[in-house]
């Protein structure tokens, strides 16, 4: 029959202590006396109950609880799109009404208002990003990107211009992802990639051209990666995985060749990271989750049966290695990509301790180690994990 962490942990509780305890019983009994022996029971009874109290801390504290914050708390909308903490510390959270700023306490709002050109220019905050010089970049669907000054807490807007080549090459549906050099990089659904300069406002275009092949694939964009290696990796929706040379502008095409098994499991790539051992990750919206080589330009799929789901939507990884997946109606995963073993966390409606929604749409680990989890329906989610490091990475 399989053991509970918990039973397990009393095994090796009693296993370690009660040797050491007969022991000492032992040597109080050489006295003889009985009085001697009437307090080694006492000191055996304690030592016991302490054991068994041990247990029960420790069951409480190894189930993981989730903290629900959404509109009740000053949450602007139950539909989280987005999370960055500054170097200030403060939390933006971006939703499907307005932006957020969080001190831990409570929420400062930001929404945009009518013949007001310093509010923020749309309520759907799509992506938040910080560049080098600690300003902040917002990018929203349908309002372009905004950059916020903190002195006047205003914004400035950087919008479409259809007689201006310089201008981001669309308003809708914005994604960001940091670039060296002062540059921000914006992707778009539908019209293609942008290099945006943070020192001159101006940007740079990519679109797929069909005649060239060293064109961007897709000019529908779900996500962006500037890896140390001077390349972009850009995640497409139905166009697979790009990866962009910056220095000569030329990509490369990455996409899901069901005669290979080494292809990309899927075309629709939801997020792209390196973990702390410089592997790069993919996963994707109906493939699951990629390992690439970048030596042999080979990927590594993870088998479907090993996840609930393989609608991937988020991802991150903690400073343990671990990778943590959010899934499209399946919850949240954390996986151990050495072992292979997933843990699971999805919502129970007669338990206020789960995640609130199972529809994950942002993770983000704060300088606390804390779990931020922004979910479609359900507002924002807190994650502290226990103070014990025993069976962090075994799932249930």
């Amino acid at each position: 029959m399989k053991t509970s962490r918990e039973q397990r942990f009393t095994a090796r509780l009693y296993n370690s202590t009660f040797p050491c305890l007969l022991a000492v019983i032992r040597l109080l009994q050489l006295g003889s006396s009985p009085r001697t022996f009437y307090f080694s029971r006492i000191i055996f009874i304690l030592f016991f109950s302490l054991g068994l109290f041990t247990t029960a801390v420790l069951s409480q504290s190894l189930k993981m609880k989730f903290e629900h914050i959404s509109v009740e708390k000053g949450l602007s909308h139950t539909s989280v799109k987005c999370i960055l903490q500054d170097h200030m510390g403060y939390l933006w959270i971006g939703t499907l009404n307005g932006l957020n700023r969080y001190d831990g306490y409570r929420f400062v709002q930001y929404k945009n208002l009518e013949g007001d050109s310093s509010s923020i220019s749309n309520n759907a905050i799509i992506s938040v990003i910080e560049d080098d010089n600690k300003v902040l970049w917002i990018a929203t669907d349908g309002g372009g990107i905004n950059r916020y000054n903190r002195m006047t807490n205003s914004f400035e807007r950087f919008v479409y211009d259809s007689i201006d080549i310089n201008s981001i090459s669309s308003n809708k549906y914005l994604q960001l992802a940091k670039g060296k050099n002062g540059k921000i990089w914006v992707g778009t659904f539908g019209a293609g990639l942008n290099c945006f300069d943070t020192k001159s406002l101006k940007s740079k275009r990519y679109k797929n051209d069909p005649a060239n092949s060293n064109s961007i694939g897709s000019n529908f964009i779900n996500c962006m990666y500037e890896d140390k290696h001077g390349m972009l990796w850009i995640g497409t929706e139905g166009g697979g995985l790009d990866r962009l040379e910056i220095a000569t502008g030329k990509f490369e095409h990455f996409v899901h060749d069901p005669s290979d098994g080494n292809s990309i499991s899927f075309n629709y790539v939801s997020s792209i990271f390196d973990d702390s051992e410089g592997r790069l990750w993919i996963t994707t919206f109906g493939g699951g989750i990629n390992q690439f080589d970048r030596s042999s330009k080979r990927f590594i799929r993870f088998p479907d049966s090993e996840l609930q789901s393989s609608e991937i939507w988020s991802s991150i990884t903690d400073s343990k290695g671990n990778i943590w997946l959010g899934f499209w109606g399946g919850g949240l995963a954390q996986f151990d990509s050495k072992s292979k073993k997933v843990r699971w966390f999805s919502h129970d409606s007669d338990d206020p301790a789960t995640l609130s929604s199972n529809i994950i749409t942002a993770l983000y680990f704060d300088n606390s180690n804390i779990l931020w989890i922004g979910t479609l329906g359900g507002g924002l989610n807190k994650l502290q994990f226990p103070n014990i490091k025993l069976y962090a990475r075994e799932p249930h």
